[in-house]
């Protein structure tokens, strides 16, 4: 093949790589799970563990919305009996509450405990996005440094050697593994802040149905030591 005719093929398997770019990035996009696992907690992952996905999960999309959601096992046979059957929480959901309860009880003893786990666990993962980022701006710069060779080969009128377009196409891959990583540390950013609203604002509530308890014990038992005893 002569020197003329390699020059637009090189050209053009340059332009495919930039213009198909977020095809191949979209196609690399890992999808999402979310659960709740044993403990009662929220988790976003790549795969569903069978236990988990018996208790219901959801499909997530690149940005964290809902794309679907998988009922839990039997959950058909259930939705017919609700015409005649009075709703409520099943015996499940209240086991799993009441051990997302002593859980929060027994490992919390304010919401300030709660608030001050959340912002650790949120500052990890900010540290992880920050270095996702730099990494994604380091590969941006990678990409038009070795773009702008392959531009001076083809205005010099040479080809473009298989070694440029293999090292473009690293790029392709290191960059699309890096954004991944960054969306899926962006979920996990969501998730952990919901996830520990969650677990404030019920806490606030075990506190306060506490607190209604003991003032109610506090105002019967007065009451009881000096009631008069019955006529015989």
């Amino acid at each position: 093949m002569s020197q003329s005719c390699r020059v637009p093929i090189a050209a053009a398997a340059i332009m495919i790589l930039v213009l198909c770019w977020p095809e191949v990035q979209s196609a690399q996009a890992a999808k999402m799970y979310r659960y709740r696992n044993d403990q009662g907690v929220l988790v976003i992952d790549h795969t569903v563990p069978a236990d988990a996905a018996a208790r219901g999960y959801e499909i997530l999309s690149a940005d964290g919305s809902v794309l679907e959601s998988v009922a839990p096992a039997g959950a058909d046979a259930a939705a017919e009996g609700e015409a005649t059957a009075k709703p409520g929480p099943s015996v499940e959901a209240v086991a799993a509450q009441e051990k997302i309860d002593r859980y929060l009880l027994t490992s919390y003893s304010s919401v300030a405990d709660i608030e001050a786990v959340k912002a650790r666990r949120l500052g990890e993962v900010e540290r992880e996005i920050g270095i996702a980022e730099a990494q994604l701006e380091d590969l941006a710069g990678r990409r038009e440094a070795v773009q702008e060779r392959a531009a001076n080969l083809q205005r010099r009128g040479k080809p473009v050697p298989e070694a440029i377009l293999d090292e473009l196409a690293e790029l392709d891959a290191q960059e699309a593994t890096a954004r991944a990583r960054l969306r899926e540390r962006q979920l996990q950013h969501a998730e952990l802040t919901q996830h520990h609203d969650t677990y404030a604002e019920r806490f606030r509530e075990l506190q306060e149905r506490a607190e209604r308890q003991s003032r109610e014990s506090a105002a019967s038992g007065p009451a009881t030591a000096t009631a008069p005893a019955s006529a015989p």
